[in-house]
């Protein structure tokens, strides 16, 4: 068995917690193309739990939300995204931002015409 450098230990940052979101945020994707909201919801739930400044993250239990009918939650995520997106290694992310800019103007827009 190959044992780690311990310079790559110290010096290296390991994103577990992160990956555990991601791995809870694919579940919930999961669940929510198979309209399961409630398995959907505890997944996304725990990815948020884990990795709250992910923009992915936040950007499903946005959806979650949305699938769920709560749309001033969703809402909440959808721009705690967007703001993630923009700010935090926005090269990386630039693929989130025209969507998640997409679903605040839904938002809105559905809230203006008076939908729950």
């Amino acid at each position: 068995m190959q044992s780690i450098p311990v310079s790559l230990c110290t010096k290296g940052r390991f994103e577990i917690p992160l990956a555990a979101a991601l791995a809870h945020a694919q579940k919930a994707g999961v669940f929510l193309a198979g309209k399961r909201l409630p398995e959907a919801l505890q997944e996304a739930q725990q990815a948020v739990a884990l990795a709250p400044d992910s923009a992915e993250v936040n950007a499903g239990m946005g959806n979650v939300l949305d699938a769920l009918g709560r749309r001033e939650e969703a809402r909440h995520y959808y721009a705690t995204a967007l703001q993630l997106a923009l700010t935090k290694q926005p090269g990386f992310q630039h693929s989130l931002v025209a969507p998640l800019k997409q679903r605040l103007a839904a938002e809105d827009d559905s809230a203006q015409k008076g939908h729950p």
